[in-house]
């Protein structure tokens, strides 16, 4: 048996970040909001290094395709949406984020998270308010699509659309949100852990404000 290291397969990109549009995305935000509040760890300050990053996308997208997978027309993976500054410019500038699954029939968001973090970290800590805020800021851009003040890029295509579907009559919006504690794998704990949050519009709107407040001037007038 002859055995050699393999150069010949095609390259193999996990990242999505390739296929999301130019300009400002929310997490980039989130992540600056993160670091001034001080809900990252200082030891662990600095860019994540590339291979947990990718790894921790790969079992993401996994986990969405999943659901996607079991449940055909329920999910969509991963789309685009630009919440617009003015939503009569469908190129103008504007905020993008990418949720890891839009729940259709349910007109909600569904954010999968992979993290080497303890199991022990639970809703409402440091550790989970990245998570909690990206949820919010997904559910706060869904609506945007709903009232028609952003547009939103399904199934890879490459112009921005306007979604039909009206949200539910109700006071709040719920979202979901699903973590792979990866420290956990042979506790017996479920596996991955889910939770079902329930925010009132004010939630995220002011959370939405306070990412925008974020913004660098250049940031502001960044385009499509």
């Amino acid at each position: 048996m002859n055995v050699r290291p393999c150069h010949s397969l095609p390259p193999l990109s996990i990242s999505d970040a390739n296929d999301r549009p130019a300009g400002v995305h929310a997490s980039t935000l989130i992540y600056r909001l993160c670091t001034k509040l001080g809900h990252f760890d200082p030891s662990m300050s600095g860019p994540i290094p590339d291979r947990n990053r990718l790894m921790g996308h790969a079992f993401e997208s996994i986990i969405a395709e999943a659901y996607k997978r079991e449940n055909p027309g329920e999910f969509v993976h991963n789309p685009s949406i630009h919440c617009l500054d003015n939503p009569s410019n469908l190129n103008g500038p504007g905020v993008y984020i990418t949720p890891d699954l839009v729940w259709v029939t349910r007109q909600s968001c569904v954010s999968v998270k992979s993290t080497w973090a303890s199991g022990t970290s639970e809703p409402g800590s440091a550790k989970f308010w990245y998570y909690e805020t990206q949820l919010k800021a997904e559910l706060y851009a869904l609506r945007q699509v709903f009232s028609g003040r952003a547009s939103i890029r399904m199934n890879g295509t490459k112009e921005w659309k306007r979604y039909p579907v009206k949200p539910a009559g109700k006071s709040f919006l719920t979202g979901y949100l699903v973590v792979l504690f990866a420290s956990d794998w042979n506790k017996e704990r479920e596996w991955p852990s889910g939770w079902e949050y329930d925010f009132y519009p004010e939630e995220l709107e002011s959370t939405w404000m306070m990412m925008m407040n974020e913004r660098t001037e250049e940031e502001k007038h960044v385009r499509d």
